[in-house]
């Protein structure tokens, strides 16, 4: 077994995990998910369930009773309940060791090189919660029980508690971000797309740099408590569920990750310029401290393209611009239509509807209308959705704050001598 996490309110989770429909998951038929991984052990005598979007860990044991050993109907049930434990703590026990923290190392790992997580996670398995017993048999045809386990992996005693603060006191080679780098907005959180990487959950993963794997973030950049109460990342199964996660707030900064790294595949790698763009937004927003981090492992894009979802689309045309924005922006003759007639013509095909077109012209296509237009879509599309952005205007380059030169489309209301803030930059 290699990894997991623990979700918890434990008075809820314990009543919901003890049920008898619950209780029967290494039975049942399950939706894919590489955030449910299950195991089951030869014989069907054991199973493992880890929970990365949830956070839990899950241990089925059978037992059984020797009857030519047993003096009564009580023992006999005791007996094979004791095996049936016995067995449980052994399997939880091996499931846990198997936990990656990083891309490098494993919770057995840890083990190894530290007195004190070795003391805290044993302890933390003697303690696991009993979630289900069941006994039956007797003296004719033997005894057999059957024990469900569960622990947390993160949140308040959780595993996660016991073995990241270790991961954080690790040297690493910090990433060194571009100063100049300027975000536009203020974000709440950050959401990774790893769904295309190979990328496998882990306790701690760490964020690094495409070129020379240092690191961009770590349990080291965690607060001590948060990094107790929360871990340092979540885990979510599709785009849409990441970002109402309350973790990351309202307004997410999201990127994709470009490959997993480590022999484990347990932490992510960026390209240097979302590298830049999440540090830059740390710095205005600093929620990186406050471990406010989804990773997002949902279906790869082949699986997605098998069974495509809704198309979007925002058009914007600008043919006549106002004199204030400048002798370089001159009048266009077929801008806005082109904009209104590529609208018409698509919302008439499969897939596309007028209630998911927005068409902007002229005194409409104001540079806030543009970005709330695009904003707007980021609560409502999904991952197997397309968005067709159609800009038929003026575009132009120009220094922005950070001092370097970049693509601006000009919306109605750009200005030549300010379009780094009144344009719509690449």
């Amino acid at each position: 077994m290699r990894r997991f996490l623990f979700f918890i309110a434990i008075v809820f989770i314990a009543a919901a995990l003890a049920s008898p429909a619950h209780a029967q998951w290494w039975k049942k038929e399950r939706e894919k998910s590489r955030l449910d991984e299950q195991v089951v052990h030869s014989g069907g005598r054991s199973a493992v369930r880890l929970k990365w979007d949830d956070g839990y860990i899950e241990v089925k044991a059978l037992g059984t009773a020797d009857p030519a050993l047993v003096f009564s109907v009580v023992q006999g049930k005791a007996m094979a309940v004791e095996a049936a434990r016995a067995l449980a703590y052994a399997k939880l026990a091996e499931a846990v060791e198997g936990v990656s923290v990083d891309g490098v190392t494993l919770v057995k790992n840890a083990l190894l090189q530290s007195q004190v997580v070795r003391t805290r996670v044993k302890a933390h398995i003697k303690n696991a919660r009993v979630l289900s017993e069941k006994a039956m048999g007797d003296m004719d045809r033997g005894f057999s029980a059957e024990v469900t386990l569960g622990m947390l992996l993160r949140g308040p005693g959780g595993l996660a508690g016991n073995v990241t603060p270790w991961a954080a006191t690790r040297p690493v080679k910090p990433y060194k971000p571009d100063a100049a780098f300027r975000t536009h907005e203020k974000f709440t959180g950050v959401i990774v797309e790893t769904s295309d990487t190979g990328f496998r959950p882990s306790l701690a993963p760490r964020i690094l740099e495409e070129k020379t794997e240092k690191v961009i973030f770590g349990p080291h950049l965690v607060a001590k408590e948060i990094l107790q109460k929360l871990g340092p990342v979540g885990y979510a199964a599709r785009l849409d569920k990441g970002k109402a996660k309350k973790r990351v707030g309202k307004n997410p900064l999201i990127v994709q990750a470009i490959a997993a790294s480590g022999k484990k595949k347990g932490d992510i790698v960026l390209v240097k310029k979302d590298a830049d763009r999440l540090l830059a937004a740390d710095r205005e927003g600093k929620f990186l401290s406050q471990a406010a981090v989804m990773i997002v492992l949902s279906r790869p894009t082949k699986e997605i393209m098998r069974k495509p979802g809704k198309n979007y689309g925002v058009f914007v045309g600008i043919a006549k611009y106002p004199k204030t924005a400048g002798a370089e922006f001159g009048q266009l003759d077929f801008a806005a239509k082109d904009a209104q007639a590529m609208a018409a013509l698509l919302s008439t095909r499969t897939g596309y509807d007028s209630s998911r077109i927005k068409v902007l012209v002229d005194r409409a296509a104001t540079r806030q209308a543009i970005i709330d237009a695009l904003r707007d879509l980021r609560g409502r599309v999904k991952e197997e959705d397309m968005v067709l952005l159609y800009f038929s205007a003026h575009g132009t380059t120009g220094k922005g704050e950070d001092g370097r030169s970049h693509y601006y489309m000009v919306p109605y209301d750009g200005r030549v001598e300010d379009i780094e803030t009144s344009g719509v930059q690449d």
